[in-house]
C-alpha cells in the first residue's frame, strides 16, 4: 500500500507540473472556498477470469508553484469509473499560485499461467482535472484622507508656537 501511495504521489505532482489549462481562479487569502471534481472514465475490469485485470483509485491534491503537496485526500479504490468529490478548502494566506488536483488511476494485472503469479503493471491516468488558484489580495480603493479641519490646523499652529515660544523663554 505504501508503494501504491508513493507512485500516486509521483503522478500527482507530474501532472501537476505538467497541467496548468484551466482559467485561474483569484481568490483571497485565508478564504474557505469548495471545489468539485466530477471525473468520470470506463470502469475498470474486474472480472479475472480472462486471466487480466484492473483496479482503479481516485485521489486529490492542492500544491504550491513548486509543487510540493500541501494538503491531500485519502486514495479511494473506485468500482465505476466515477470520482465525485467536493473539497472544502482553506487556502494559505501566502500570496500566489498553486493548484488543486482530481485524478483517477488505473493499475493492470497479469496472470502468469507458466507460474502462477499475478503481475502487476504501471500506473496510467485514466482522467483528471487541473484547477489553478491564485491567491492574491484584491485592489481596494485608498482610505478617505480627508482634509483636515481649520480647527485642527488652528491647534497644530497654536501648539508649534507655543513650543517656539517655550524655548526662546
Amino acid at each position: 500500500m505504501k508503494k501504491i501511495m508513493l507512485v500516486g504521489i509521483v503522478l500527482l505532482l507530474l501532472i501537476g507540473i505538467i497541467v496548468y489549462s484551466s482559467v485561474q481562479q483569484s481568490v483571497m487569502p485565508g478564504t474557505t472556498n469548495s471545489y468539485v471534481f466530477n471525473l468520470t472514465t470506463n470502469p475498470a475490469n474486474s472480472n479475472y477470469s480472462s486471466g487480466k485485470y484492473s483496479v482503479q483509485y481516485s485521489n486529490w491534491a492542492f500544491m504550491d508553484s513548486n509543487n510540493n503537496i500541501l494538503q491531500k485526500g485519502p486514495w479511494t479504490k473506485i468500482t465505476n469509473g466515477k470520482f465525485n468529490k467536493k473539497i472544502d478548502l482553506t487556502l494559505p494566506t501566502k500570496v500566489g499560485d498553486y493548484i488543486l488536483l482530481g485524478v483517477i488511476t488505473e493499475k493492470d494485472y497479469v496472470f502468469n499461467v507458466t507460474n502462477g503469479v499475478w503481475k502487476s503493471g504501471g500506473y496510467i491516468i485514466k482522467s483528471k482535472k487541473v484547477i489553478p488558484i491564485n491567491v492574491k489580495y484584491d485592489i481596494t480603493p485608498p482610505p478617505n484622507n480627508s482634509l483636515p479641519t481649520f480647527s485642527s490646523i488652528l491647534s497644530n499652529l497654536f501648539g508649534w508656537l507655543k513650543n517656539i515660544w517655550s524655548s526662546i523663554f
